[in-house]
């Protein structure tokens, strides 16, 4: 979106996002779309971790089950590393030659809060709660 004059929007009572009802009346600045509009990023990790995820979500301190999916036996940065969509968790699965590994989507996350490692791969800089997370492919291969 570019330069907005004047912008009036109003919500109803509940959008499917939980949002209150509330009303912004006139007013002149930069618009800058919504990125909750993301609806997941992904994540790809050895099938080891299926449980603790499960139970705590995903939190690099508590890496140990297994390497990370480049085979780091520790994490590489402080944060959580997600795929920007299938194609690149494909990419991901790709490096899992012997081992298995699961695709989870990963919700809650805003596209504002990813930092981009030296490699260019994205991270979340704080762990994710088990609630915002789904198993959308167990024992995974490349399609």
């Amino acid at each position: 979106m570019g330069v907005v004059e004047a912008i009036q929007m109003r919500r109803s009572s509940t959008s499917s996002l939980g949002v209150q009802e509330i009303e912004i009346g006139l007013m002149t600045g930069t618009a800058v779309e919504d990125d909750r509009r993301v609806t997941r990023f992904f994540h790809v990790t050895s099938s080891l971790n299926r449980a603790s995820i499960s139970a705590h979500g995903l939190d690099w301190t508590r890496m140990g089950a297994a390497s990370g999916i480049a085979g780091s036996p520790t994490p590489e940065q402080e944060g959580c590393f997600v795929a920007r969509d299938e194609s690149e968790a494909d990419f991901f699965v790709s490096f899992a030659r012997d081992s298995s590994v699961d695709v989870w989507a990963v919700r809650g996350v805003s596209a504002s809060e990813l930092i981009e490692s030296p490699e260019g791969f994205v991270f979340v800089p704080r762990s994710i709660p088990a609630e915002d997370l789904e198993l959308v492919r167990a024992h995974a291969r490349v399609p």
